[in-house]
């Protein structure tokens, strides 16, 4: 996890000196919109926070997923060991009553 944080650290980094050296306005057409003499630094960190959502949004839902997923197989992981604890008393139950038996 770590390792992943120092490397978005070094990202942003980067990023940052990039946007410095690349400030100048510029005109920017995407679809029916424009928008005239808008900052190239505020393009590209738009674009990067729309991306960085994009990612958390779907890790988010991958997330959620995974603990349904989780919480499911826990149900059924309990619900089986109390399966076999049932069986095995009933195992020494009956193994109980043979040697009983038998006396």
């Amino acid at each position: 996890m770590q390792f992943f944080t120092i490397i978005a650290i070094v990202f942003c980094l980067f990023l940052c000196i990039f946007v410095l050296q690349n400030s100048a306005p510029v005109d920017i057409k995407f679809l029916f919109w424009q928008f005239h003499d808008i900052s190239l630094a505020l393009v590209i960190f738009s674009s990067v926070a729309l991306g960085a959502l994009i990612v958390f949004l779907i890790g988010l839902s991958s997330q959620f997923k995974r603990t349904l997923r989780m919480r499911e197989l826990e149900g059924k992981n309990k619900r089986m060991v109390q399966e076999v604890k049932k069986l095995k008393d009933t195992t020494y139950s009956n193994e109980n009553s043979i040697e009983s038996n038998k006396n």
